[in-house]
């Protein structure tokens, strides 16, 4: 095949063929005497293997699957694989606890969540049970958020959604938050981002927004985030990975912390249920592409 007929066939450009044969994405491209590029079918699934890939990880992670693929590290490339189901996973656990959050703050009288006040019960408790205790929801060991999915975890700015896709993140289960002067637990800013998968920049960006309002320390003034910052962390978050910009999370938030009313936040839980399983459905095709092209073109 001529480049111009595998793009047609894999339904691209000629110059997109190009752009994957510069990264390393196809197989090696003999050349005739003259110096036309010549593909086969092996190439063309290939791209569409490629194709297929970045539409469920992502085009970072599916290069490096298809790097790993060609270069004869299966394992290496299925792990990758495995990764970025795992991160699904994390992404579908954390957004059924903001959505919990969501339904106990609703519930409340008055828009307030009865979380506001999570009691000290014999010790300090762990942060994932502190977080969990703030979202009105149960613990689940095991499960954390996703860091290479976050909304702000790669920049050290909060820019809009996206980072990378397959790396797992997660709270910390050991690492304790702190009462609060009137009870309940506080977390630290390096606390709830590792619980949230997001960088700390990120809760201060929001902050920085008009988002959240954490209590200052008065001697240190470190920054500590209660209850009720923990829930609205979680709401921005899924916000931000919505596409909702900042200005528009804010009404949002007061509205809800105001008068109770969440249909605003209920339809971005739908949005992002909707895109989750959008994702599932293309990481099988992508894993599908995959399995084809390795059972038509084994490595050695």
């Amino acid at each position: 095949m001529r480049t111009v007929d595998l793009a047609r066939a894999a339904g691209v450009s000629t110059q997109q063929i190009r752009n994957y044969e510069e990264a390393g994405l196809l197989p090696p491209v003999p050349r005739t005497d003259s110096g036309y590029r010549t593909f086969d079918e092996r190439h063309l699934k290939a791209v569409l293997a490629y194709r297929a890939l970045a539409a469920g990880h992502g085009p970072e992670a599916a290069r490096g699957i298809m790097h790993a693929v060609l270069a004869g590290d299966v394992a290496g490339a299925l792990a990758l694989v495995d990764a970025g189901h795992a991160a699904l996973h994390e992404e579908r656990a954390s957004l059924r606890t903001t959505a919990a959050a969501l339904e106990a703050v609703a519930a409340a009288p008055g828009g307030r969540s009865a979380a506001g006040a999570v009691p000290v019960d014999g010790g300090p408790a762990s942060l994932r049970a502190a977080v969990a205790a703030a979202a009105g929801g149960p613990v689940v060991a095991g499960v954390g958020p996703v860091d290479g999915g976050s909304v702000d975890g790669p920049r050290l700015v909060d820019s809009g959604p996206g980072g990378r896709a397959g790396a797992v993140g997660g709270g910390r289960p050991g690492a304790d938050g702190v009462a609060a002067p009137g009870g309940g637990i506080e977390l630290s800013v390096g606390e709830l981002a590792a619980e949230l998968g997001v960088r700390p920049s990120a809760l201060r960006v929001w902050e920085a927004a008009g988002l959240l309002s954490p209590r200052r320390e008065r001697i240190t003034g470190y920054r500590r985030y209660g209850p009720a910052d923990v829930r609205d962390a979680r709401m921005i978050r899924m916000l931000r990975q919505s596409w909702y910009p900042l200005p528009r999370i804010a009404p949002i938030l007061e509205g809800l912390r105001r008068t109770g009313s969440s249909d605003a936040l209920r339809e971005a839980v739908a949005h992002r249920q909707a895109e989750l399983t959008r994702r599932s459905a293309a990481l099988l095709d992508g894993a599908a592409h995959l399995s084809r092209y390795l059972a038509d073109f084994p490595p050695g």
